[in-house]
């Protein structure tokens, strides 16, 4: 029985045939040109000023928390519902993750409730804002794009404005997302996107960071290359290096060629998906800023054991699909955050039902899956 996962790389000819280039080369390390081609490549995706090809996305969120300079102690505020690496690179900066809620009709950070939170729990001393009962400095916005959903961003950058707050986008997996048409970096100071094998492109292992500022760029380009400052053996300040392999970089650049393929493929995946699962609802919501082009599809079920049930019965036909994303709030490494309420990330999460969605899945293979899923909903 052949398996369907719930996303794999679409890797093919141009990107086989970069790779053999770069390995006949030698172009293989963090210092072949690949990369430097990849990240002039990139850009026509991004449409940022500056952009960084790094080792993985979850390094391109440390260095990005890096570059704008939040301090040991000082409070990130970000969402309780979004993958590990976001939530470990604030902590690894020394800083302390306080997680919100979410809204239930975009997934990403509440931004009714941010507000509420800022005006009742914070006080302003000098510039900026400090936490009233833990006393500490609140420096930075971290929204996580989930499943590639953008939300309202000029209100964002509104907020961040009124309270001085530095804005970080965790973009994993919103490459090639726009707001109004416009790049996402200009409302924020740096956003990361991830090219691990299971985005929307991929290098392979990888990340890029993409700002508008030079000096982000400036300074995360030398923190990520051990601290270098000249091409000799010539270091500055401390350092990793956190940059992408040349290697990594040949298969991306073959990924960005083939992006307005992908996109079809979504679009397309999305459009089956929406008209087979009626009149059970995937997430259609229309946004006045732009087309939503999902990451991964997905849908809200009205009852968390008809989500288990139909994850069941899918796995038994070898189609691997799971439940997303454990909140933050519900891990062992809660320890290290500062908690609010999570009614709707606690709502999302017993009912979403994220779909397969690699951009080779023939028809067949679409309606297997909602078959099993339509079966099992309207029969149990």
């Amino acid at each position: 029985m052949n398996k369907i996962s719930l996303f794999e790389p679409n890797v093919g000819r141009i990107e086989k045939k970069l790779v053999i280039k770069s390995i006949n080369e030698n172009q293989i390390s963090s210092y072949g040109y690949f990369t430097n081609l990849l990240e002039k490549e990139v850009k026509k995706i991004t449409s940022s000023k500056f952009n960084l090809a790094t080792s993985s996305g979850s390094s391109a969120l440390f260095v990005a928390f890096k570059s704008i300079g939040i301090k040991k102690d000082e409070i990130v505020l970000t969402q309780s519902y979004t993958f590990t690496g976001t939530t470990n690179a604030i902590i690894l900066n020394n800083s302390i993750p306080l997680l919100l809620d979410i809204s239930k009709e975009n997934l990403n950070l509440d931004l009714d409730n941010l507000e509420k939170f800022l005006l009742c729990n914070t006080f302003k001393k000098g510039k900026f804002i400090y936490h009233k009962s833990y006393k500490k400095k609140i420096s930075c916005i971290c929204l996580v794009f989930t499943l590639g959903i953008i939300p309202d961003l000029n209100r964002v950058k509104k907020i961040s404005k009124k309270y001085n707050l530095k804005i970080v986008f965790d973009a994993a997996c919103a490459l090639g997302q726009k707001y109004f048409n416009k790049s996402l970096t200009k409302f924020c100071d740096v956003a990361i996107y991830s090219l691990n094998g299971s985005k929307n492109i991929t290098s392979g292992a990888g990340g890029i960071i993409s700002t508008e500022k030079f000096k982000y760029y400036d300074f995360a380009l030398k923190f990520s290359n051990n601290g270098k400052i000249l091409n000799a053996y010539d270091y500055k300040m401390i350092g990793f290096n956190l940059k992408m392999s040349s290697l990594n970089a040949a298969v991306g650049l073959g990924q960005i060629k083939r992006f307005n393929y992908f996109k079809k493929k979504k679009k397309k995946l999305k459009e089956i998906y929406s008209k087979e699962l009626n009149p059970i609802k995937t997430f259609n919501t229309k946004f006045e800023w732009g087309n939503y082009l999902p990451w991964l599809n997905f849908c809200i079920l009205d009852d968390p054991k008809k989500r288990d049930n139909i994850i069941k019965a899918l796995r038994k036909k070898n189609i691997m699909v799971s439940k997303f994303w454990l909140p933050m709030h519900k891990q062992t490494t809660k320890k290290y955050f500062l908690l609010t309420n999570f009614k709707n990330t606690q709502f999302i999460y017993d009912r979403i039902l994220v779909l397969p969605s690699s951009t080779f899945l023939k028809l067949k293979d679409i309606k297997k899956v909602t078959g099993i899923i339509k079966n099992s909903y309207f029969n149990k």
